[in-house]
């Protein structure tokens, strides 16, 4: 798709959510994997317990974590990793971003 087409989808999925119907009816069809939502068009598709939150197997108690995701909802990509640093012990905070120029604005907030 070109960038025009890009728009015109991502304004009508947020409205319709086709993204998130798709996601769980290849969940539904296949219950060993999982698909999420991710970024502005695209479903993360891996197997059961291989979401972003296996990342933090690589760090400790004495690391401090900054995370930034674009689809920390229920229904998205990030939301698994963002649950499990609010549950472990890892010094962190999550910031929800809205593309790239909001990343790189919030990131300059946390340097």
């Amino acid at each position: 798709a070109d960038r025009d087409q890009r728009k015109l989808y991502v304004a009508w999925d947020s409205e319709r959510q086709e993204r998130i119907e798709i996601a769980k009816s290849f969940e539904r069809k296949f219950p060993d994997i999982q698909a999420k939502v991710g970024g502005e068009t695209g479903i993360d598709i891996f197997p059961q317990g291989s979401d972003k939150s296996q990342i933090l197997v690589d760090f400790d108690d004495k690391d401090y974590v900054y995370f930034f995701g674009d689809r920390m909802d229920v229904d998205g990509n990030d939301y698994p990793l963002k649950i499990a640093l609010w549950k472990s012990n890892i010094a962190n905070r999550c910031v929800e971003v809205e593309g790239w120029e909001d990343t790189w604005f919030k990131l300059k907030d946390v340097t």
